[in-house]
C-alpha cells in the first residue's frame, strides 16, 4: 500500500509539474497539488503506523478491548 500511495504521489507530482509549464488551468493545477499533498501524508502515515505497530501490539490488552467493544454495543441496543 506505501509503495502504490508512492506512485499516486509522484503520478500527482508529475501533473503539477507539466501543468504549471504547459499553462493548464489553475484550479487543474491546484486540485492536483492537494490530492498530492494528501496522498503523501497519507503515506507517511502509514509508514509511521506500520512502524510503530509492532510496539502497540505487545502493550494493548486486546481481550480487554474485545470486551470493551461487545460491552458498547450491548448497551447502545
Amino acid at each position: 500500500m506505501v509503495r502504490i500511495l508512492w506512485i499516486a504521489g509522484l503520478l500527482l507530482c508529475i501533473v503539477v509539474i507539466f501543468g504549471i509549464s504547459y499553462g493548464l488551468h489553475p484550479v487543474v493545477v491546484a486540485i492536483a497539488a492537494v490530492a498530492m499533498g494528501w496522498v503523501i501524508a497519507e503515506r507517511n502515515a502509514l509508514r509511521t503506523r506500520l512502524s510503530q505497530w509492532p510496539i502497540l501490539r505487545r502493550y494493548i490488552d486486546w481481550k480487554r478491548v474485545q470486551e470493551d467493544l461487545t460491552d458498547n454495543k450491548e448497551k447502545s441496543q
